[in-house]
């Protein structure tokens, strides 16, 4: 059996990376984790909207709205993504604006707020 060891070059390559960490490799694994909390937010919004209309606690007329919403948030998110980085007060009206997402999907599905 031939079988090559490339260890002393993979451990020669992480050193290197390991050693020397740069701010755009640090800031672009933030924006990609950040762009994965986003999207899990998004689909989590997404299963909350799909469950209140088959309840029957959503109307289509009031998911529709939802759906705008959450379509202006990812509108709001694409932008500083296709410019490459996008900063922390980016990171923050886009969290801001799920967060209201968040209350405006629970509240119309009773979850939260006044019970009628």
């Amino acid at each position: 059996m031939n079988t090559r060891i490339v260890l002393p070059m993979f451990t020669t390559v992480a050193a290197l990376v390991v050693a020397a960490p740069s701010a755009s490799a640090t800031a672009s694994a933030l924006d990609r984790l950040h762009v994965r909390v986003v999207t899990l937010r998004d689909a989590e919004q997404q299963a909350w909207i799909a469950r209140g209309v088959s309840t029957g606690r959503l109307s289509l007329a009031d998911a529709a709205t939802l759906e705008r919403e959450q379509a202006r948030i990812v509108s709001v998110q694409a932008a500083p993504e296709r410019s490459g980085h996008q900063s922390v007060d980016d990171a923050l009206r886009v969290q801001h604006l799920q967060d209201l997402q968040d209350w405006a999907i629970l509240g119309r599905n009773g979850v939260i707020g006044p019970r009628a």
